[in-house]
């Protein structure tokens, strides 16, 4: 969620989410989901494998590599919100309970002072749960939709969906 001149104004800022498939995935899910409530998108999709090789290399260590991924996604975060007129950020990594919270809170803070906007910290892990199930739900019925769809087609004479004879 962003603050733009005093009102509310959700966006979501899409980063870096290794191997390229699961990317894709993820991204197409967000945009589907955004176009889906209405929730504008700022920004392209960070994806630099080489780059974050060489960022993590050697860094094996507990919390150090996390330390440098989550830098560079709320770095990049912050850059674009600042760049857009927003007066804040924050990121959904903050649901999940896997997540080195404090090191989220230290980066972005970091990020926030470096592009002069601001980082919003809430702990979203009591969520984690109903969120999941939200997300299955979703899946659910996108399944659903998509076997109906396809039983349609297969239906139509010609090979092509039902409302492609219009």
């Amino acid at each position: 969620m962003a603050r733009r001149r005093g009102r509310a104004d959700r966006r979501l800022l899409q980063s870096q989410h290794p191997p390229s498939v699961e990317h894709q995935r993820r991204y197409d899910t967000l945009l589907e989901y955004a176009g889906r409530i209405g929730l504008p998108l700022i920004g392209e999709p960070l994806y630099d494998v080489k780059g974050w090789l060489r960022q993590v290399q050697g860094k094996e260590e507990k919390g150090v590599r996390c330390r440098v991924c989550i830098s560079q996604r709320l770095r990049h975060t912050a850059e674009l919100g600042a760049a857009a007129g927003l007066d804040a950020f924050s990121t959904t990594l903050l649901i999940s309970p896997w997540q080195e919270h404090e090191i989220i809170r230290e980066e972005g803070e970091r990020a926030a002072a470096e592009f002069g906007i601001a980082f919003r910290y809430r702990d979203l892990r009591p969520a984690y749960r109903r969120s999941v199930e939200l997300s299955a739900k979703r899946a659910s019925i996108a399944r659903n939709i998509a076997a109906a769809s396809s039983a349609r087609r297969k239906r139509q004479p010609s090979g092509r969906p039902a409302d492609a004879h219009q």
